[in-house]
């Protein structure tokens, strides 16, 4: 299968672009799950409980990929190729109405 490259890319600079975020991602959500607050003045009730929580959700679908979906999960379907192929009809040219709605909002006859 060849990638087809939109109308805006970043060339060159999109592997290193999204390394960079990858490595981004995996350093920031670990740490948003530590505490806000350290030492003595930590408890139950400022303990920050999104480690426990988004590990576990991430662990069960895990767990679930592995057991079931991955026998027959084939990916999400492509259903705008078309989008990309097609001619922009007269009067639409951006998608919008504004061709025929008055600066009050009051659409033109």
């Amino acid at each position: 299968m060849t990638l087809i490259l939109g109308p805006w890319n970043l060339g060159r600079f999109s592997k290193p672009v999204g390394y960079v975020a990858c490595a981004y991602v995996a350093l920031i959500i670990p740490v948003l799950c530590f505490p806000a607050v350290k030492g003595s003045d930590l408890n139950d009730l400022t303990m920050n409980y999104t480690c426990l929580i988004y590990g576990g959700v991430m662990s069960l679908a895990l767990l679930w990929y592995a057991v079931d979906a991955r026998k027959w999960f084939k990916g999400p379907k492509i259903n705008v190729e078309h989008l990309i192929h097609t001619e922009v009809l007269e009067g639409e040219r951006d998608g919008s109405d504004a061709e025929r709605v008055n600066e009050k909002g009051i659409e033109k006859e």
